[in-house]
């Protein structure tokens, strides 16, 4: 009778089990979506220089030029607001590299 008992319970369990997923990868997505509305209200919050380089539009050899530029290596955060400096001041160089 105890395994019936069981049988039943764990039933009800894979039963709501799935709904308690589905709400919880629910709240976890809502997170994500205010985490990324936060950071992107906020130019002091700090973001993947790649991912600022594709918010922006740059192509590939102008987000290669401006890391090599600012010193920055792959997987730097930095603020949106330092990267814009930076991308101003590449925009502003001296073409050939000022030798």
């Amino acid at each position: 009778m105890a395994k019936k008992i069981e049988d039943t319970t764990a039933s009800a369990v894979e039963e709501t089990g799935g709904a308690t997923i589905q709400a919880q990868e629910a709240e976890v997505a809502k997170g994500a979506e205010a985490n990324a509305e936060a950071m992107a209200e906020s130019p002091s919050a700090l973001q993947d220089v790649d991912e600022l380089i594709r918010t922006h539009g740059l192509p590939a050899w102008q987000g290669a030029a401006l890391c090599r530029f600012a010193g920055w290596a792959p997987g730097k955060t930095v603020s949106v607001t330092e990267f814009e400096t930076a991308l101003a001041g590449l925009a502003k160089r001296p073409m050939g590299g000022g030798r």
